[in-house]
């Protein structure tokens, strides 16, 4: 995948067409490329804080589902000769870090939904975590509300 703008401003967005076999792969780059396109005026970061802001910023967007599930995935195979598993990581942020990200904006957003149901067991169990801790702990959001107020 990759994000570019062209001399004229156009706007380009690639990606790789094995991942048309994982919808949640693919919605989750193409999320994390857009949200390039929403940070493309910020030019004063090095290139890793821009990486770990665009994935914030799909959280923002209320696509963070899809960061957060395509952040890790195993998998297990077998036949008659062979067996095995494999794991992949995606992006730029752990599935601890999209839970805790998916929570913050969530209380930020006085968004009390469960998302449990949609996240993988690698987020959901932190994501509980993290809504139970800011939600008893309001004062940690509270400089963040005010900004977003102001």
């Amino acid at each position: 995948m990759a994000f570019r703008i062209e001399e004229g401003g156009e706007v380009i967005i690639t990606y790789a067409p094995d991942l048309l076999d994982r919808p949640v792969e693919l919605v989750a780059t193409l999320a994390h490329e857009l949200a390039h396109y929403l940070l493309a005026h910020e030019n004063d970061l090095d290139e890793e804080t821009h990486e770990l802001i665009t994935d914030l910023t799909v959280a923002y967007t209320d696509l963070g589902l899809f960061g957060a599930n395509a952040a890790f995935s195993f998998s297990q195979h077998g036949d008659a000769f062979s067996q095995g598993w494999s794991s992949k990581r995606s992006g730029y942020l752990s599935p601890p870090s999209w839970a805790f990200a998916l929570a913050v904006f969530a209380q930020l957003t006085d968004d009390h939904r469960d998302y449990r149901p949609w996240l993988s067991a690698e987020v959901a169990g932190p994501w509980r975590a993290a809504m139970k801790y800011l939600g008893k702990s309001p004062e940690i959001l509270a400089p963040l509300r005010a900004k977003i107020a102001g």
